[in-house]
């Protein structure tokens, strides 16, 4: 007689793993909806081709430079899967490339290790968020000003991210460089703060009285504000139409 207990643990228990990118190719990843094996072509040799995904248990992996892989404190976003899940579909074991095992050191007597979690097959295959995916971490250090980028290309793939992100009805987290997840008011004061330093947010263009100054009011339902913007044109409209904006929750 099988036993539930056999039921629940057959499959092998991996735990959350992470998988780290950049917000331009979280992008791709959202809107492809799955992790594709063959992004950047095939791995080992030409006689013995194979395809292969990423991940790791550590979910402190951006808070220092990697020797191997290059990356480290830059690393903006991450996503969470459920990696007991993905033991059902996919053989997922520890690797370490040779030169990076445990116990390896730098010429310079550092810890050198640098352990992943990987799915490996011969065949193209993909990891589908809607499957597997827990969350999409967006990781700033919202208290230092000095981390933050002047690179306007930068926060505006974060704000499409996060805007993919609620249409894929995918989970949002927004966490500091220890991993710790950042108080909603932090994250409303960060992003008010440094969209207006660099002009992408238009709330923070408009200057107190500009709506009043072009005659223009943000009474009304958005519908009634859509119109108002059609109807008047110049600054008049535009501060209808950035009203309506603002009442159905878009920054632009």
């Amino acid at each position: 007689m099988i036993k539930l207990k056999d039921i629940l643990f057959e499959a092998k228990q991996v735990g959350i793993i992470y998988h780290y990118t950049s917000y331009s190719r979280a992008i791709d990843i959202v809107k492809s909806g799955k992790l594709k094996s063959d992004e950047g072509g095939a791995l080992g040799s030409l006689d013995d081709p194979f395809y292969a995904i990423s991940f790791t248990r550590d979910k402190n992996f951006h808070k220092e430079s990697r020797f191997l892989t290059q990356v480290g404190s830059n690393i903006p976003c991450r996503f969470t899967f459920d990696g007991n899940k993905m033991s059902n579909e996919f053989s997922i074991k520890p690797y370490a490339q040779k030169g990076f095992e445990k116990g390896s050191l730098t010429k310079a007597g550092k810890q050198n290790f640098e352990a992943e979690e990987r799915i490996v097959s011969k065949k193209k295959f993909d990891v589908l968020l809607s499957k597997y995916v827990i969350s999409f971490d967006i990781i700033i250090e919202y208290k230092d000003q000095k981390e933050w980028t002047n690179d306007k290309l930068y926060y505006l793939d974060m704000k499409d991210c996060i805007k993919l992100c609620k249409e894929k009805n995918i989970k949002i987290n927004t966490i500091d460089g220890n991993g710790d997840p950042i108080p909603p008011k932090e994250v409303k004061s960060f992003f008010q703060r440094v969209l207006s330093k660099l002009g992408l947010n238009e709330k923070a263009k408009s200057s107190p009285g500009r709506v009043k100054r072009a005659g223009a009011s943000c009474k009304g339902s958005v519908t009634d504000l859509r119109a108002r913007a059609k109807k008047h044109g110049g600054e008049k409209g535009k501060m209808y139409h950035w009203c309506a904006n603002m009442k159905s929750g878009k920054k632009k």
